[in-house]
């Protein structure tokens, strides 16, 4: 259950809405439950599914190329 206006603002993966790689999981979401664990259980869940879509992201984003060590002067 949602609380909060953020609903809208993120996908199904808690990743914001125009703002590639930032997600909000867990008490930002406002996520309002029962006492006995559920809002742990929710803020874990919430991040185990984050986690997997941008460990995806990541390995989707192109490759920079590496950058060459700077040559030293002689003296």
């Amino acid at each position: 259950l949602i609380v909060g206006d953020i609903q809208g603002l993120i996908k199904d993966d808690f990743q914001l809405r125009g703002c590639e790689g930032l997600y909000f999981v867990g008490e930002t979401t406002d996520c309002a439950g029962f006492c006995g664990g559920y809002n742990l259980h929710w803020a874990f869940g919430s991040a185990i599914l984050a986690g997997k879509s941008a460990a995806a992201l990541r390995k989707s984003a192109p490759k920079k190329p590496a950058k060459a060590a700077p040559k030293k002067k002689k003296r």
